[in-house]
């Protein structure tokens, strides 16, 4: 439905230029735990175009009995893609990706959201590299 605004009126964005979109986040409104929230349901990528049209590949996908987003197993093209512009493997880019997200994922258990606060923890990440 997203590439389907995009290319028809009123933006009409010619499905060639659909290439240069990497990524499509869908997010949407649901209640999780009594409580009204906004969450990211889907992710998908551009896999290229079947003609005229673009193609798309769904990477993770919201799961309403886990109440978590979860990889679909589809294989990722735009990782490949950075992994080789990265000069990496795709499995040294998973593993950096997971250590990202292990520190995401403690900023948020410790309840850092100040953006100076972010800030010193992702450059403090980086002079260990």
């Amino acid at each position: 439905e997203t590439v389907s605004r995009l290319i028809n009126p009123p933006m009409e964005v010619p499905p060639i230029m659909m290439n240069a979109l990497h990524l499509i986040v869908m997010q949407s409104r649901m209640a999780v735990g009594g409580k009204q929230i906004r969450t990211i349901t889907e992710v998908s990528e551009l896999a290229g175009l079947e003609g005229d049209k673009p193609r798309l590949n769904t990477l993770f996908k919201w799961n309403g009995q886990t109440n978590k987003l979860e990889e679909t197993g589809v294989p990722s093209k735009l990782r490949e893609k950075i992994s080789k512009a990265a000069g990496v493997s795709p499995r040294q880019f998973d593993e950096m990706a997971q250590n990202r997200q292990k520190i995401l994922e403690s900023m948020v258990q410790r309840g850092i959201t100040d953006i100076n606060q972010v800030s010193t923890v992702i450059q403090n990440y980086y002079a260990k590299m």
